[in-house]
């Protein structure tokens, strides 16, 4: 996963991009888009050193990292706003979500709380990240927690306003560039 995130970074994606230069990415996006969809995690050397719970929190870790890079890919690589993909996607994340007490990994809990636009989906994330807090050595999350939170806030005043000029690549950049440090997502 770790690779494919490489490969999407250096995806070079501008809104004045002409069209022939766009034409050269997409080969290089529909192989990043495959090899996302195809995204197997092996979990057989989990299963000689760990319990079964901790293999079944593996798969779920490894499903929610390939969602959020699926979210990712759609939101910044491929800019498209109203994807039923997304929206998928994120309800598979959420259900996911559900499912776990802690999820101390901050670039899918990241991309996935961005796509958090109802309360109950909100307050998961929050009770998630309330949770991990209070785990030893998870102290890194709580810059994650004012970005996610920053984004809530971006896209509420976007829904509010019922303009359609700022797109999420924007508001994400906002949000990444007003931390004097950024924080790691990975």
């Amino acid at each position: 996963m770790i690779n494919l995130i490489a490969r999407m970074s250096e995806v070079e994606f501008d809104s004045e991009m002409s069209y022939k230069h766009r034409d050269a990415d997409q080969g290089s996006l529909d192989s990043i888009e495959h090899d996302l969809m195809a995204l197997k995690q092996n979990t057989t050397y989990f299963s000689g050193t760990n319990t079964s719970e901790e293999v079944n929190r593996g798969s779920k870790m490894s499903k929610l990292y390939q969602l959020a890079g699926l979210i990712y890919f759609e939101r910044v690589l491929k800019r498209n706003p109203d994807s039923i993909r997304v929206a998928r996607w994120s309800g598979e994340a959420f259900d996911l979500l559900r499912e776990l007490v802690i999820c101390e990994r901050p670039f899918p809990l990241f991309f996935i709380a961005c796509e958090a636009h109802t309360e109950t989906q909100r307050e998961l994330i929050l009770s998630i990240l309330e949770r991990t807090h209070n785990r030893p050595n998870q102290r890194r999350l709580y810059a994650i927690q004012a970005m996610i939170e920053s984004m809530w806030v971006q896209h509420d005043l976007i829904s509010d306003s019922n303009t359609e000029g700022r797109v999420y690549v924007d508001t994400l950049n906002a949000i990444m560039s007003s931390n004097e440090l950024l924080p790691t997502l990975a």
